[in-house]
């Protein structure tokens, strides 16, 4: 038996929406007493599992806080909150139905006779999706997300000392990037790492700030900012929309395919702090995160990118 938080969902995640609505008990809803305050989930009677949906890890990344490394959460509360349904994806490039910029949450899955077990291991499933797409209710600020998971699992159920986390894709290479991030310092976050599909580094170059200038003082053309004295502050002001759809025309930022087509590649970046150098560069000084690591790939991914007829 374990427990599975997911910073995002797969197909088995899917599922468990589905059942999650048809199959749930009104009557006996479980509890989560984080930290923050309590939330009340959902039974799932097929599965015997206990939901808890969509509980924020940071404070939602809106107006200030846009284009802010994200903060911790800073309120409390006394009556239970909801945590039943998912929240909104995060908004992504071609990604605005149902989208929303409060989407730092994450959802937890537990059997709900937890507690005849002791400290159950944690399962930390992270997205893919280009770095631009993708969401927690559909098939990282995730550092803070673990930082979460260690303050508050125990109340779910889980063992902090016991979190493995894996991804596929670009979830892969956020799970690689962990084990790399701050010269490879171990903040004991998780114990062990699996990557699907996708390695430490990175699928194309690391970008730097001078990469993405022309690109950013593109968008702050579009968005009427250029005259402003302090342009970023600007942007944060702009209606979320708006934002979004200069963001999605590529006449002002171009696509960026891993066929090498030109335009900003949403990989990560080179900041001399959560990363401080190639990742290959860090795999051979051995500035990693010492811990078992299991890695390959999914076959027959690539099928998903190629042409259909």
């Amino acid at each position: 038996m374990f427990l599975h938080c997911l910073l995002t969902a797969t197909l088995t995640s899917a599922l468990l929406a589905t059942a999650a609505k048809e199959e749930h008990r009104e009557t006996a809803h479980p509890s989560a007493a984080v930290l923050n305050g309590t939330y009340y989930g959902l039974h799932n009677t097929h599965y015997n599992q206990d939901f808890s949906l969509g509980m924020p890890f940071a404070q939602q990344p809106v107006g200030d806080l846009r284009f802010q490394i994200p903060q911790q959460l800073n309120t409390s509360w006394s009556v239970p909150r909801n945590a039943t349904e998912y929240s909104p994806a995060c908004v992504g490039y071609k990604q605005t139905e149902g989208a929303s910029e409060a989407c730092l949450t994450l959802n937890v899955v537990r059997p709900a006779d937890f507690a005849r077990y002791d400290n159950l291991p944690v399962a930390v499933w992270i997205y893919g999706g280009g770095f631009t797409s993708g969401s927690s209710s559909n098939p990282g600020d995730q550092r803070l997300a673990l930082h979460w998971l260690q303050e508050n699992i125990a109340a779910i159920g889980g063992d902090h000392s016991k979190v493995t986390i894996w991804g596929e894709s670009t979830g892969a290479n956020s799970v690689g990037t962990h084990l790399v991030a701050y010269g490879g310092r171990d903040d004991g976050l998780f114990r062990a790492a699996i990557s699907e599909s996708g390695a430490p580094s990175v699928y194309a170059r690391y970008q730097a700030p001078d990469d993405w200038q022309p690109f950013y003082d593109a968008i702050v053309d579009a968005a009427g900012c250029s005259s402003a004295n302090d342009t970023l502050a600007c942007l944060r002001g702009i209606p979320e929309n708006i934002l979004h759809d200069i963001f999605d025309n590529s006449s002002i930022v171009p696509v960026h395919t891993l066929a090498g087509h030109s335009g900003p590649q949403f990989i990560p970046v080179i900041d001399g702090d959560l990363i401080e150098e190639s990742a290959t560069v860090q795999l051979r000084k051995g500035k990693f995160v010492k811990v078992p690591y299991l890695i390959g790939g999914n076959a027959d991914e690539g099928t998903s990118f190629a042409v259909r007829e």
